[in-house]
């Protein structure tokens, strides 16, 4: 623990900085903090213990002082970092975490039951094999979602352009002008190169 006035400017990482599901929002600033904090380093994996179906947690790649409502997790080599932040925001952990969590308005898990969590320990290359195809299984799901954001906007770009039409507002009588399927074809094909 530290008081963040004895720290020299450093990053911060408060419950507002994790993303809900997990991952980093953004980086706070410890200077605009003065309560007690904890230390974390380079490695280590934060994980929000209030309100734990929020399911906020990440892996950090520096060093940095974070809320006291944030354990810090050091795997000590053991269990790799990427692997332990990927199985504490699988359902199973998610519903542990909440089932032994303590306060109706503000559910918190404390560390010691989060310590007595049972976690599968593979071998270190098994461990890297693991990562690996998880971050391509997450990886397609970004883009997954990406083309359904997308089949959305075309749905709306749709519905606007036919309301428009039925209102006479399409099409103009000048001969330079872009013909909408054309406007259209250009609008999708710099989507997709996003």
């Amino acid at each position: 623990k530290v008081v963040p006035s004895l720290e020299i400017n450093c990053a911060y990482i408060g419950l507002e900085n994790l993303k809900t599901g997990g991952g980093l929002a953004d980086i706070g600033k410890s200077n605009k903090v003065k309560s007690l904090k904890t230390v974390f380093r380079s490695g280590d994996v934060l994980y929000g213990k209030l309100r734990p179906y929020l399911n906020k947690h990440t892996k950090v790649d520096f060093d940095g002082i974070t809320s006291t409502d944030i354990l810090v997790f050091r795997t000590k080599g053991v269990l790799s970092e990427e692997l332990l932040d990927m199985y504490l925001g699988v359902p199973r952990v998610v519903d542990y975490a909440n089932r032994n969590s303590k306060g109706i308005n503000l559910p918190r898990v404390s560390p010691k039951v989060m310590m007595r969590l049972l976690i599968p320990v593979p071998p270190p290359d098994e461990q890297k094999e693991i990562v690996r195809i998880l971050d391509k299984l997450l990886d397609h799901e970004d883009e997954a979602k990406a083309l359904i954001d997308m089949a959305e906007e075309i749905d709306l770009l749709e519905k606007s352009i036919l309301s428009k039409a039925f209102r006479g507002e399409l099409g103009t009588n000048d001969p330079n002008d872009e013909p909408a399927i054309e406007l259209l074809k250009r609008s999708l094909k710099e989507k997709m190169n996003k």
